[in-house]
């Protein structure tokens, strides 16, 4: 019910409070289901990328450690989208610094509103799907000692 319909109602159930007796027509309120809340689950969003960065580091302000991922993905058009989640709790901090480039992630996140009053997303949890290959390593193609010219 709305902020009106309340007051109407509560108009409507002192009238009928003060008739007493009298024979006075009952109101019909009109009655619908009440939306449930969000869920824990329905605040939480989840995504699966490849790691493009990982940071960490100690608030100046507070002195409380934080760690950002920033993760490049492919939006349904085929472009590349990069995002950054930054996270606040001590074990998965210390989770990220493990991470790599190229290492694909999934991640839970929920939103909330920074200093500036914008929205962004907050890592909750962090799981590694792949580890990324290791590079190969090229072959030295330095300078033989006897093509130095002095």
């Amino acid at each position: 019910m709305t902020r009106p319909e309340i007051i109407n109602a509560l108009r409507e159930a002192i009238a009928l409070l003060e008739a007493g007796d009298k024979a006075m027509a009952r109101p019909v309120l009109e009655r619908r289901p009440a939306e449930p809340p969000a869920s824990d689950e329905d605040r939480r969003t989840f995504r699966q990328a490849n790691v493009l960065f990982v940071d960490h580091g100690v608030s100046k302000a507070s002195g409380k450690p934080w760690g950002r991922l920033t993760l490049v993905s492919r939006d349904s058009d085929g472009e590349q989208v990069r995002e950054k989640f930054p996270t606040f709790d001590e074990d998965l901090i210390d989770k990220i610094q493990l991470l790599g480039k190229g290492d694909e992630v999934a991640i839970t996140c929920r939103p909330r509103r920074n200093r500036d009053g914008e929205q962004e997303w907050v890592m909750l949890t962090c799981e590694l799907v792949t580890k990324a290959a290791a590079p190969t390593p090229q072959p030295s193609t330095g300078i033989a000692i006897d093509d130095i010219p002095f």
